[in-house]
């Protein structure tokens, strides 16, 4: 944090990777800091500059490197990731305006504790081009690598060659040879290691399909999201002091510990305005939170992937690939 705190997720408290260090931890003050403090420290926005002159873009070759052999895929690498930092400063932006609300009940009839959410906007439209520019550039950025090594061959790309991606694994051979038609031996292998079909890849074959399907259809964010229940029970006259330590019987704040995911806790999709997602026995000193995220609401392809984190994989595989190309190619 910006005052010089480190912060750990709580669920370090039951990761069996930190399990020698587990009594040490719970040890350590425990605090809910709001996502959009948290946010604005990882992803602050970019400020807003008009009438700027047009400046070298991020992580591209610069203007000395105008004859990089793979100029091209860069850029459009370059352009993909700017689409994803603007979806996600639009995600957050919409996360602040507080779209979502929990809403505590106690069922009349069994007195149970009832959560529900209720859903006052809509996740905005815009989301679904800003989506589709960004999974075009990605795919795009393939074809031009493709391209680019059979011009570094000394040959000429011709009709639909471009990265091959085939539907299933049977017989994708003679596909990927022609796609790939005029490029160096040893690219042919690096992209036969790739696996580029249904089955063998699945981040090339979600990334080819989410390209398809934006062409047609349009990508389509779920309208609503995805919710996780995390409740944190009180522990009855525990108290943790300034100094970090465990007190009885009063002398500084409630100690609460961190359960995760209780067994009846519902993931729902879409939300639904007043959705019931959670309900508990009646007495419980407990802290119920939403966990919502932004998801694909395609069934076929990738629903519930949350859409952020989906292609930020996409854009961290092809920078890899092109730095192998770079490496181990040219």
């Amino acid at each position: 944090m910006l005052d010089g705190r480190h912060i750990l997720p709580v669920g370090v408290l039951k990761d069996p990777a930190h399990t020698t260090h587990h009594l040490l931890l719970s040890s350590l003050p425990q605090e809910d800091i709001p996502v959009s403090k948290i946010l604005a420290i990882i992803a602050p926005p970019e400020p807003l500059i008009e009438e700027q002159a047009p400046q070298p873009l991020r992580g591209a070759p610069s203007e000395r490197k105008k004859d990089d052999p793979l100029l091209g895929p860069k850029l459009k690498l370059e352009w993909a990731k700017r689409h994803i930092n603007e979806l996600k400063i639009t995600i957050r932006e919409f996360f602040e305006s507080e779209p979502y609300e929990l809403v505590h009940e106690v069922d009349s009839q069994t007195g149970e504790n009832v959560y529900r959410l209720r859903v006052h906007k809509s996740v905005p439209v815009e989301l679904s081009a800003i989506l589709g520019d960004a999974v075009h550039n990605l795919r795009a950025a393939l074809d031009q690598l493709v391209c680019t090594l059979i011009r570094h061959n000394s040959n000429f790309p011709k009709g639909m060659q471009g990265f091959p991606i085939a539907t299933s694994g049977e017989g994708y051979e003679s596909f990927v040879r022609k796609r790939i038609a005029g490029v160096s031996t040893k690219v042919e292998r690096l992209i036969f290691r790739l696996k580029p079909y249904r089955g063998g890849n699945r981040r090339l074959w979600l990334l080819h399909q989410l390209d398809i399907l934006d062409k047609h259809d349009g990508i389509l964010p779920v309208s609503a999201a995805h919710a996780v229940t995390l409740i944190r029970y009180t522990m009855p006259g525990m108290f943790v002091g300034p100094d970090g330590t465990f007190r009885l019987g009063g002398g500084g704040r409630p100690f609460r510990t961190d359960w995760g995911i209780p067994d009846k806790a519902q993931i729902i999709m879409p939300l639904t305005d007043n959705v019931e997602f959670y309900r508990s026995p009646s007495g419980l000193q407990e802290e119920v939170r939403a966990n919502i995220s932004i998801t694909f609401d395609q069934s076929e392809i990738v629903q519930g992937s949350p859409v952020v984190e989906t292609l930020d994989d996409f854009a961290h595989f092809i920078e890899k690939l092109i730095g192998v190309v770079e490496r181990k190619v040219l």
